[in-house]
């Protein structure tokens, strides 16, 4: 799609949007990693303000919760389970 939809169509960049952030989520469920991407997207952020950064902070933010149910840090999926039992 190139462009906007009509008043007739429905806008699904809302969809698309979440859609993206929960399949990136489950995708790439580390802790570690999505800590280093979430605080590099609030350096992109402050120095350009760009929404490049402001996406950059979200699926950090989403990665690391998923990270958190799936008990992986930095590749370690057996820290969690060591330290809390399981």
């Amino acid at each position: 799609m190139y462009g906007i939809p009509s008043y007739k169509e429905i806008d699904l960049i809302v969809f698309v949007g979440l859609t993206y952030l929960l399949i990136f989520a489950l995708m790439f469920g580390v802790i570690g990693q999505s800590l280093i991407i979430a605080l590099l997207g609030v350096v992109i952020y402050k120095k350009t303000k760009s929404n490049i950064g402001i996406l950059a902070i979200y699926l950090g933010i989403s990665s690391m919760i998923s990270g958190v149910f799936y008990g992986s840090i930095f590749g370690n999926e057996h820290f969690l389970r060591d330290r809390f039992g399981e």
